[in-house]
């Protein structure tokens, strides 16, 4: 059975156990996961941890918060412990995160909206899908990027400017992922443009969605992070140490 809107880290796993093959040639896996896009993050708050004190205007880091160990401790053992996720290297081995997804090697993974059947890569899904929003644990959590429309204070023709504006954005195009406006998602243009399960997961995850500013500071710490947990899939550092060492990088950048 398909996941539903509500569903739990227990659902999760065991869905991926069903479906997983590491038999088959190449192996079937239950999840496909990929943490160069950063699709570990909601886990650590689902499970009540976080990675710095605030998203929005960090000042502190707390990789090494027990609970966001855990997390991250949980998301690494679907590969190495339960075998029912491709480490980095089998992710390789398949061709990557899109040769995976369209050559059917796993049942499910975690994305964009904006890339469902194929729409971003232009290669389509050669298979029946379906779209939920993240599960969750402690409590719920997924990240979101919503399109924002900017009319800057100097602009010459404003009035034009501004209907044209507001069409754009009460008028929802299908390749988007979630409309910036309130009004629009509340409509019937919206569902009409949008599969009953696509509608249904924006609007859930709007609900337990946050954003991440793509800031100098994000970009430098995912550097380490990728390295830190490229050794522990290696079998060299512990999640704990891993994240432990992260920390120490971090803190003192985050503080300048």
């Amino acid at each position: 059975a398909y996941p539903t809107n509500n569903w739990t880290w227990d659902d999760l796993l065991e869905a991926a156990q069903r479906i997983a093959d590491p038999t088959a040639d190449p192996p079937l896996y239950g999840i496909i996961g990929d943490m160069a896009r950063a699709d570990f993050v909601p886990f650590v708050y689902q499970n009540g941890g976080a990675l710095v004190d605030s998203l929005v205007a960090p000042k502190s880091v707390s990789f090494d918060d027990p609970a966001t160990i855990e997390a991250v401790d949980w998301y690494v053992g679907l590969s190495l412990r339960q075998g029912v996720m491709p480490t980095p290297t089998e992710l390789r081995q398949l061709g990557g995160f899109e040769s995976a997804v369209v050559g059917q090697r796993g049942a499910m993974w975690f994305g964009p909206l904006s890339e469902r059947g194929g729409l971003l890569s232009g290669i389509e899904w050669p298979f029946n899908w379906g779209v939920v929003a993240e599960p969750g644990r402690v409590q719920r959590m997924t990240l979101i990027s919503m399109r924002t429309y900017v009319l800057g204070a100097g602009t010459e023709a404003f009035q034009p400017a501004w209907q044209w504006m507001t069409y754009v954005a009460m008028h929802p195009s299908p390749s988007l992922n979630i409309p910036p406006v309130q009004a629009v998602l509340d409509s019937n243009e919206f569902t009409a443009a949008n599969r009953p399960d696509v509608a249904a997961a924006a609007l859930e995850s709007l609900k337990i969605g946050h954003t991440i500013p793509p800031t100098t500071w994000v970009d430098s710490v995912g550097n380490w992070l990728g390295q830190a947990m490229a050794r522990v899939y290696s079998g060299d550092l512990s999640v704990e140490q891993a994240l432990t060492q992260v920390q120490e990088q971090a803190a003192p950048l985050l503080g300048q």
